[in-house]
């Protein structure tokens, strides 16, 4: 049993392979655009929207092979007689006219031979081979090749365009574009074949952006990260980390450590501090203290007790956010 299908089925311009077309000998109730294969003629039919349509390769079926006869009246006409392998028997006449007399000879032979054309202008007979006038004065129907070129931008070939020229939609360029001057997009960015690249910047002035590279001794590659934001300066980078050095004297159980972070936040820092006295039994092992972020500048790290006159201690700060 067939599937029912109550919508209309898009394949996005995808391929509907493999399919076979309804095949009955009677017409299906149809609508404009439906379309079945008659298996009795072995025609494709499709719906008009007022009837059925035969559609089919078969030559006996688009082109009528016809019988003929000579018909007087109304001038000379050749009538066609033919039957398609669908429909019925038709006439069509051919009516023979022309401006210029016809002269043949007084047989009843004569023959006239009608030809089909292709389409193909190498197919025609008696054309010239080559237009060579170098010169001549057209009527703005002829033109010879030279005066074209001057006219015309081509399609292929090598053509030497002078003067300004506007073009109001895209350009597209398949090969190299080589440009001996200078070359200006929008009025805004320019770009110079020695200096590097010139931007004007947001407003039309005396004052420019360059982007330069120095003098390389290789090929070198330069790639912006995926992602949106401003490019950072050498001089706008901060130094995120920080190692500072804290020396007990036994007394003393706090100390005073100065990052200079200049923190929006004071939390925004991180405090590590490790055993940093190469003759201790600790040496390199993360200890406990207790941090207190005083300023945006200064930790304070204090012990339980005083550490040893000498034991030295490196305090880790890491700006966090950065």
């Amino acid at each position: 049993m067939a599937i029912q299908y109550l919508h209309n089925i898009n394949l996005n311009d995808n391929e509907l392979q493999n399919a076979k077309l309804h095949v009955t000998d009677s017409a299906p109730t149809a609508s404009a655009g439906q379309i079945y294969f008659h298996s009795s003629s072995g025609t494709i039919r499709v719906h008009n929207g007022s009837g059925w349509s035969t559609l089919s390769t078969d030559q006996t079926d688009d082109f009528i092979t016809y019988s003929t006869s000579v018909v007087s009246s109304s001038g000379i006409k050749l009538r066609l007689t033919g039957t398609p392998v669908s429909g019925s028997t038709t006439t069509d006449d051919v009516k023979f006219t022309g401006s210029q007399n016809i002269t043949i000879s007084r047989t009843d032979d004569s023959t006239i031979n009608i030809q089909g054309f292709d389409g193909a202008y190498s197919s025609l007979s008696g054309t010239p081979s080559e237009f060579t006038p170098s010169s001549h004065n057209h009527n703005n129907i002829y033109y010879t090749e030279t005066e074209i070129d001057g006219m015309v931008v081509k399609l292929t070939g090598n053509q030497s365009i002078a003067g300004n020229k506007t073009f109001s939609n895209n350009v597209t360029v398949s090969g190299n574009l080589t440009v001996t001057g200078t070359t200006t997009t929008n009025n805004v960015e320019v770009v110079s074949t020695s200096n590097g690249v010139v931007f004007e910047g947001s407003a039309a002035d005396a004052n420019e952006g360059t982007l330069l590279a120095g003098t390389l001794s290789a090929d070198r590659t330069y790639t912006l990260p995926n992602k949106s934001g401003t490019v950072a300066m050498t001089s706008d980078i901060r130094d995120a980390f920080k190692a500072i050095t804290i020396t007990g004297n036994g007394s003393a159980t706090s100390f005073n450590v100065d990052h200079n972070f200049a923190l929006s936040d004071l939390i925004d820092v991180s405090i590590q501090v490790v055993d940093s006295l190469s003759s201790s039994n600790t040496y390199g092992q993360t200890v406990v203290v207790g941090v207190d972020r005083t300023t945006a500048n200064r930790v304070v790290v204090s012990f339980g007790s005083a550490p040893a006159n000498g034991q030295t201690y490196k305090v880790h700060c890491i700006q966090m956010g950065v």
